[in-house]
């Protein structure tokens, strides 16, 4: 699980856009940074298989009501991950989405399988000496809210 403050673009109209992942080189609180290319392969697979990525209020995947919304498309440019994603007509996923355009929710996080990392070089270390893990490649699971 990793966590990102957010800036959020827009939730006006149903939509959330924002960056769930930043390939910058500071350590989370596990000690990883996320490579540049890490998500390809698996926003590739998924692609190919039709099926979207879940948004999801707090990690929560065992209750069905807290799988709010859905992620429609996720791009990765030179910052990072950027999603968008659209919430459900639910009660709950209102009440999340509401709490976004209002500021009290401020955070993503994302939960993943890591399916190849390896150790820091010298000069990433030289910048944050925290870093103990490259995440090169993540199975994406989810992206929460």
């Amino acid at each position: 699980m990793k966590v990102k403050q957010f800036e959020l673009k827009s939730a006006d109209n149903g939509e959330v856009t924002a960056y769930f992942s930043t390939f910058d080189v500071k350590a989370d609180s596990y000690g990883d940074i996320v490579a540049p290319h890490a998500f390809d392969a698996t926003i590739k697979a998924r692609k190919e298989t039709g099926k979207p990525f879940p948004l999801v209020w707090n990690h929560n995947m065992d209750d069905p009501e807290l799988i709010i919304g859905q992620v429609d498309d996720i791009k990765c440019d030179e910052h990072g991950a950027l999603m968008t994603a659209h919430f459900y007509d639910t009660p709950k996923a209102q009440a999340v989405r509401n709490l976004l355009k209002e500021g009290s929710v401020y955070q993503l996080s994302f939960a993943y399988e890591v399916k190849a990392w390896r150790e820091p070089t010298m000069a990433e270390k030289a910048i944050d000496p925290n870093i103990t893990n490259v995440l090169e490649e993540v199975e994406l699971l989810e992206i929460t809210i």
